[in-house]
């Protein structure tokens, strides 16, 4: 919706046995990582790739849930997947920084200790694998 900014909504879903929920849509929160820090990732600075690449507990607009983001340039869809979505990697495709090769996406709901992968899918579209985050045995370090 042009010139909606701001604006702020939840999904109300009915999966196919009729039970319904409601659920913030990942997609209206604004992109997570800032410029800078994609532009110090790009540049292989390790700092700041340990805070920004780490999955890590965040709130937008109020809104509770977990940050993701992974270096994959040559990767035409990199989702986030888990318990949440089934492990589906169609339900949680996630955004790209262009300039850098940076996937990102917030997901509302989710919380520390859940069990994720990433779901790459390479430059011809064909799927790489579900990778374990690189970054996470970084993060346990901490």
């Amino acid at each position: 919706m042009p010139g909606r900014s701001g604006l702020t909504y939840r999904l109300r879903i009915t999966d196919h046995e009729g039970r319904t929920r409601d659920e913030d849509d990942p997609y209206r929160f604004p992109r997570p990582c800032r410029t800078t820090t994609s532009i110090s990732w790009g540049r292989h600075a390790l700092p700041r790739v340990r805070q920004a690449g780490a999955p890590h507990p965040a709130r937008l607009e109020g809104v509770n849930g977990t940050i993701f983001a992974v270096w994959a340039p040559n990767a035409r869809r990199v989702s986030v997947v888990g318990d949440w979505n089934v492990w589906d990697g169609r339900r949680h495709p996630m955004r790209l920084h262009p300039a850098n090769g940076i996937w990102e996406l917030f997901l509302p709901g989710v919380g520390p200790g859940a069990h994720y992968k990433y779901e790459i899918l390479g430059p011809g579209g064909d799927l790489v694998a579900l990778k374990a985050d690189p970054l996470a045995l970084l993060r346990a370090r901490r």
